[in-house]
């Protein structure tokens, strides 16, 4: 009896390609909530911040960008003159003393009010009240 199956071809598979296999996209993470471990690192890492700048004594404003714009004021406002850096360097330390100073204001006026975070309204408030002495 003759064999069935002998004159029967084997089926090849397809050859698999050499190309790496793709990746599926990775799926966003889900948000979550922040733990109280994590925002005590955030405001240990803000405290830390704070008092980094309250020690310092160097200037916040870069000194370039802060001397670019008093000359471009000065020739909006048609003035021709010369500048000493040690006058600039015045003009800017003056300057930062006084921002300090009105945003420090401003956030007692956000204290006041039962706030932490500081608003535009608190310094509108503040220039209205600086305004009228």
């Amino acid at each position: 009896m003759p064999n069935p199956n002998k004159n029967k071809r084997k089926r090849s598979l397809p050859k698999k390609s050499k190309s790496p296999p793709v990746k599926p996209e990775p799926k966003p993470k889900p948000i979550q909530k922040l733990s109280k471990i994590q925002t005590r690192g955030n405001s240990r890492r803000i405290i830390q911040e704070i008092k980094y700048y309250q020690k310092s004594t160097h200037p916040l404003i870069f000194r370039g960008s802060f001397y670019k714009v008093v000359i471009q004021i000065c020739r909006e406002l048609q003035i021709q003159c010369r500048w000493n850096i040690v006058a600039l360097e015045a003009l800017q330390e003056a300057l930062e003393l006084y921002l300090v100073m009105f945003l420090s204001d401003a956030n007692l006026l956000a204290y006041h009010t039962g706030r932490v975070t500081l608003f535009p309204r608190d310094i509108q408030l503040l220039q209205r009240l600086r305004s009228s002495i």
